[in-house]
């Protein structure tokens, strides 16, 4: 099985990255992501937080930020290894009695 489809990446909606132009992290971020999601049928958004006032006041400190259904997952600099974890499904346990 693809490692996209073991990882749950066929039930992600939105993956955003954070970013702005001459950004050396975010172009880095961007490189590793894009590696990690390689074939899956998911699509990076990449959002220049200069086009948006409140997205740059929000972010213009964290970037690069991955967010991930809505949700940010991880900022600063994205290593490989975490995008695949903020790409894993939760564990969810199973309560035997």
């Amino acid at each position: 099985m693809p490692l996209w489809r073991r990882s749950g990446l066929d039930r992600i909606t939105d993956i955003t990255l954070y970013s702005r132009p001459g950004c050396h992290l975010c172009e880095d971020a961007e490189a590793r992501i894009r590696r990690v999601l390689g074939r899956s049928s998911s699509r990076l958004r990449v959002v220049n937080i200069l086009e948006d006032r409140e997205l740059e006041d929000e972010y213009v400190f964290r970037i690069p930020v991955l967010s991930i259904n809505g949700v940010d997952v991880a900022e600063g600099e994205i290593t490989e290894a975490a995008v695949r974890k903020a790409l894993r499904p939760p564990v969810v346990s199973g309560g035997h009695q």
